[in-house]
C-alpha cells in the first residue's frame, strides 16, 4: 500500500509523498482526520484524460516510473486548501474527475482532472494565478492528519500557451523535519482543469516539469477537440 498525505500546501489538490518517495512505513502518515478521497460515479472519461505513466516517462521522467493502482493508493480530503501563496481555496472541483498516481524512486507524480462551467473553471484559474506573488512570505497550513506544516514559495513557472490558461509554481514543505519540492502545473481547457503535481526530495530539472506538463496540455487540448468535432 502506497499512502500519499494529503497537506494542505504548495498546491490546491496538496501533497506530501511520504512512502512513495522511499521512506520507510515508520513514516507514514498518522490517522487521517478527513474522509478518503473516492472516484466518482461516472468520472471513467474524465479519467481518460490523464497521462499514463509511458507518456510522464516520454515528457523525462525516471525510466523506473511506475502508475500506481487505485487499490494500492490512499489519498485524503484536504482539510485546508491554499493557493500558491496561502490564500485560501476551494478546491475539491480540481479533483471531481479522479487523480492517478505515479511513483519512481526519487519522484512522485499525480494529475488530477475536475470539471465544472466554463465561468466557474476560470473562476478557480483567476484566483490561483492572482495568488502567485514572488517571494511571498512562508505560510503554515494544517495536513489532514492535524499537523501543521510550512509552506515555502519558490517561483513561478512559465507554461504560456498551453490550453485557454495555464499557471505553474515551485514550492517546498516542511512537515515534522521532513521536506519536499513540489513543483505544480495547473491548465484549463475550457470547463475542464487538469492538475499535475511532481514531488521530489531534492529539485527537479524545470525543462522537465514544463515537458511534462506540456503532455498534460496536449492530453486535455486533443481530448477537448475530438469531443468538440
Amino acid at each position: 500500500m502506497v499512502t500519499i498525505r494529503w497537506a494542505a500546501a504548495a498546491t490546491l489538490l496538496a501533497f506530501l509523498a511520504v512512502a512513495a518517495l522511499g521512506c520507510s512505513s515508520s513514516t507514514a502518515p498518522g490517522q487521517s482526520l478527513t474522509p478518503a478521497i473516492t472516484a466518482p460515479e461516472g468520472a471513467a472519461d474524465l479519467r481518460g484524460l490523464l497521462l499514463t505513466g509511458d507518456q510522464l516517462r516520454q515528457a523525462g521522467l525516471p525510466a523506473d516510473l511506475r502508475t500506481v493502482p487505485d487499490d494500492q493508493v490512499s489519498s485524503y480530503e484536504n482539510p485546508d486548501p491554499r493557493g500558491p501563496c496561502g490564500a485560501p481555496m476551494d478546491a475539491h472541483e480540481l479533483y471531481s474527475g479522479g487523480i492517478r498516481y505515479h511513483a519512481a524512486a526519487t519522484v512522485l507524480a499525480f494529475e488530477a482532472v475536475g470539471r465544472a462551467t466554463n465561468e466557474r473553471a476560470e473562476q478557480l484559474m483567476d484566483a490561483v494565478v492572482a495568488d502567485v506573488t514572488p517571494r511571498c512570505p512562508e505560510f503554515i497550513s494544517r495536513t489532514n492528519t492535524g499537523v501543521d506544516q510550512a509552506n515555502h514559495f519558490g517561483a513561478p513557472i512559465d507554461l504560456s500557451g498551453l490550453g485557454d490558461q495555464a499557471v505553474g509554481w515551485q514550492s517546498t514543505v516542511t512537515v515534522q523535519d521532513q521536506h519536499a519540492h513540489g513543483y505544480i502545473g495547473m491548465v484549463r481547457k475550457g470547463d475542464t482543469i487538469v492538475t499535475l503535481v511532481l514531488v521530489a526530495p531534492t529539485l527537479l530539472d524545470i525543462s522537465v516539469v514544463r515537458h511534462a506538463v506540456q503532455a498534460a496540455a496536449d492530453q486535455l487540448s486533443s481530448a477537448t477537440t475530438t469531443t468538440s468535432v
